[in-house]
């Protein structure tokens, strides 16, 4: 769910109504004049590349952030007059919307945007730079009021891949908290997904439907040629006019209740006026998607024809004479017709990485004698299964750090979750998002079932130590296409490590007793404890807290004690009451 901001007006007199400027007249009329269907959380920031790999511009601009927005739910978003006014800025222009299940990418250099990561649906440009030490990100509506905001950070929790290292951040599900670093993980693979889901690994379903009833595309009234009589309208570079209208799939007409259920657009005004409709519904693959491709399959409810057009090419076709058809050419026959299933697995050459087009025409049997007319695509594909050593290695976490010893070594350690043993063979190991080929895991390593490695992070034995400061560290694919497993950690105690616990979990906790190689322990240093923290208030800032602990029955004295993180020292007189805050 998205942080919304409750609607909140001061009250106006009527003496100061006349020194309202005229634009806010404006803005106030349409507000109340659009109906608003769609709900705040509706509006989701779905990604976000905030630090993309490589070395800024020398005027330090990077040039391929951005923000991505997807609509999760069922009704146009109008987002013209909304502006991001937090983290960057940027005001969408007239006529900007958002359909059902799509995204739009906002960046930083539309143009560099498209080229490096071959999208389309991309706008801008934004002012300002995302900051790579994390912020807050705020879009408000034409009255300035909050619609969206959320902030995210680049440590702990938050995958230190998208710090740098050339992932982005991807929001798991589009229903979570987005101010939840638990809410986000690390694109797949080095790039992201801009503009578009972000694919699926073995651990999710293999087939997925692309274009199914109800999904959001374009059609044509059959009153003339779309296109001069060729298909050039079939293409995707065709760029559609006002003659072509907005609307879901399943086109047509019918009083058979069989029939109507795959109608979700009616067009009770074909019959005795036009033959034909023509549609075109746009879906999203990525590289990964075609490289993986196992089947295609296009199943076709329609009555009485159609000719369906791949990215431009023709690919099949029921019903109708002529290549193509013209716009007022009748079908052959008319009749009820069983779905019809086309497999266009051999066509894999026609796809392409990003949006790709389905472009259908659909004919009647008659002007005025045809009792129903249906145009009804459902697109699905199937994945191929990745390689299972891939995404056994996608599995393994960086467990345990070690750094800042007075005898032991710097350490990382990795842990194996998994129920079978993994090998790591090949894999890198760095401190550094650039370059990620630091140190490389040898030929035969493998990690056990439910084990454990420990690496000793030295110049002598991995080609580099780690900062007692803080820093990141990242485990790598053999190719170096994406980061497996990432941390970005903060300063260290002497001769404390930071684990998680249990081992693999989320949680991470420093501990007074290092364990490589061992299962974490989580260990409580005294009766005094963190037990509550307060520190991104909704509404007020200024409402942050931090709420200590005594977990002891006796009174403990807590003067001169100071908070790090924070520059507070408590009063010399200061105590805890046993069992209290």
């Amino acid at each position: 769910m998205n942080n919304l901001s409750p609607r909140t007006k001061d009250p106006m007199q009527l003496s100061s109504l006349s020194a309202c400027p005229e634009s806010y007249w404006k803005l106030l009329i349409a507000a109340l004049l659009i109906p608003t269907l769609w709900t705040r959380a509706d509006l989701v920031i779905s990604e976000l590349m905030y630090h993309p790999a490589g070395e800024p511009l020398d005027d330090g601009i990077e040039t391929l952030e951005f923000i991505e927005l997807t609509n999760a739910g069922t009704t146009v978003i109008q987002l013209a007059n909304y502006q991001f006014s937090q983290g960057v800025e940027f005001v969408f222009p007239n006529g900007s919307i958002l359909q059902p299940g799509s995204f739009l990418v906002i960046a930083r250099d539309s143009t560099a945007v498209k080229q490096h990561y071959g999208v389309q649906n991309v706008i801008g440009n934004y002012t300002g730079q995302l900051s790579n030490a994390g912020e807050t990100i705020r879009l408000v509506d034409p009255l300035g009021e909050t619609v969206l905001r959320f902030r995210y950070g680049t440590s702990g929790a938050w995958p230190a891949s998208a710090d740098g290292a050339g992932h982005s951040l991807v929001l798991k599900d589009l229903t979570l908290d987005n101010d939840l670093s638990s809410s986000w993980q690390s694109s797949r693979a080095i790039g992201g997904s801009p503009g578009a889901a972000e694919p699926a690994g073995n651990e999710g379903n293999l087939q997925r439907m692309l274009i199914q009833k109800g999904a959001q595309g374009f059609y044509f009234k059959g009153v003339k040629e779309p296109s001069n009589g060729n298909t050039d309208w079939a293409k995707p570079a065709f760029e559609t006019d006002n003659a072509w209208l907005s609307g879901r799939t399943g086109f047509g007409y019918s009083n058979n209740a069989a029939e109507a259920s795959h109608l979700s657009t009616t067009l009770n005004d074909m019959r005795n006026n036009y033959l034909s409709v023509y549609a075109r519904v746009p879906f999203q693959l990525t590289g990964s998607d075609i490289d993986r491709l196992k089947s295609l399959q296009l199943t076709m409810n329609y009555d009485d024809s159609f000719v369906v057009y791949l990215n431009g090419v023709r690919v099949g076709a029921e019903g109708v004479n002529g290549n193509p058809p013209a716009f007022d050419q009748n079908s052959i026959a008319g009749s009820d017709y069983d779905p019809q299933t086309i497999d266009l697995t051999s066509r894999q050459n026609l796809l392409v990485s990003g949006r790709n087009w389905l472009a259908i025409q659909g004919h009647n049997v008659g002007i005025g004698n045809s009792s129903d007319f249906v145009l009804a695509p459902e697109l699905s594909l199937t994945l191929k299964e990745l390689p299972s050593i891939e995404e056994q290695q996608r599995a393994v976490v960086i467990n345990e750090v070690f750094t800042n010893g007075s005898e032991l070594s710097d350490y990382v350690e990795l842990y194996n979750p998994t129920d079978a043993p993994v090998d790591l063979s090949g894999m890198w190991l760095s401190d550094k998002p650039d370059p990620l080929m630091l140190y490389q895991i040898p030929t035969g390593l493998i990690i056990p079932a439910n084990g454990h490695l420990v690496i000793e992070a030295s110049v002598d034995q991995s080609g580099f130590g780690l900062s007692s400061q803080g820093e990141s560290i990242f485990l790598s694919s053999e190719d170096g296409s994406y980061v497996a497993a990432s941390y970005a950690f903060g300063p260290m105690e002497m001769d404390m490590s930071l684990a998680r616990f249990p081992d693999g979990a989320d949680q991470w906790f420093y501990q007074s007793t290092s364990t490589p190689g061992q299962a974490n322990q989580r260990n409580r240093h005294g009766a005094v404890v963190l037990n509550e923290v307060m520190y991104h208030p909704q509404l007020n800032e200024n409402a942050e807290f931090i709420e200590i602990s005594n977990i002891s029955s006796e009174e403990i004295s807590i003067g001169n004690w100071s908070l790090a993180g924070v520059n507070f020292q408590f009063p010399e007189a200061t105590s805890l009451p046993g069992d209290g805050l």
